[in-house]
């Protein structure tokens, strides 16, 4: 993951048709990536305020998706594509972006 903080920031802060191509051409280690900071928030090895893990507790099932392991890295990418899930995982990079 800290190879990728930089493009984890970046993706932040792009708008969403970039977002969306980022994940579509994204290498397998940086879908890796995004789904260690998922899995890391998650396992709430993150520390966060309220206001923030509301957010994402109302994400949380998109999110495990992303996280699950027995998931193919393809499959991440396409759910990542898809709007819930790049737009779940966009909050959640926004939200643990300090802690990179």
């Amino acid at each position: 993951m800290k190879k990728y903080r930089t493009e984890l920031k970046l993706i932040g802060s792009c708008n969403k048709d970039t977002q969306k191509s980022l994940f579509k051409h994204a290498n397998e280690e940086f879908i890796r990536a995004i789904v260690d900071a998922v899995w890391t928030t998650l396992d709430k090895k993150v520390p966060l305020r309220p206001k923030q893990k509301a957010k994402i507790l109302k994400q949380e099932k998109c999110l495990r998706k992303i996280a699950d392991r027995g998931r193919t890295i393809e499959q991440k990418r396409r759910l990542l594509c898809r709007q819930e899930g790049g737009n779940a995982a966009i909050d959640l990079i926004n939200i643990v972006n300090e802690h990179f």
